[in-house]
Formats: C-alpha cells, sequence, structure tokens
C-alpha cells in the first residue's frame, strides 16, 4: 500500500434513463499525477483499490490529459 496526492471528485449528474425520465447518480473520479499512475512499469492499474474517507472504490478507467495529469474513474465497491 503507499499514500498518493489526489483530488477526490463525486459530483452528481443526472441521467436520461428513456421517456423523459432522468435519475441522479455519481460520478466518483480522482485527479492524480500521471507519474504515480505508472508504478513497476504499468501505465494502467485498473482495479487497483483507493481508500478515501473510508469508502474503498477500484479503478476502472484511466484518461491522461496529455499535461502529466491523469483522471482515473472510480466505481464504489
Amino acid at each position: 500500500m503507499r499514500s498518493v496526492a489526489v483530488i477526490f471528485d463525486a459530483e452528481h449528474r443526472g441521467v436520461d434513463v428513456g421517456q423523459g425520465f432522468e435519475v441522479t447518480t455519481t460520478n466518483p473520479h480522482l485527479t492524480m499525477q500521471s507519474s504515480d499512475v505508472v508504478a513497476g512499469g504499468n501505465t494502467e492499474l485498473m482495479g487497483d483499490q483507493f481508500v478515501i474517507d473510508g469508502a474503498t472504490y477500484r479503478a476502472r478507467d484511466f484518461k491522461p490529459d496529455g499535461t502529466g495529469m491523469t483522471v482515473v474513474e472510480l466505481q464504489k465497491l
């Protein structure tokens, strides 16, 4: 286990489920330095877990932005 600096965000967003119905969901994700994503030669650590404020999340997608930062899409476990 190691610690890395991240910005955590879990904003609410509306999702259209059809026929004019919308539900609200969250989109938890981290923004972190791309160099922290690269560990042991792996550029995408799919399935890695993060513990944030006592809740556990699993990495499900990585989106490097080309500026040295990466957005990590999360799934709450």
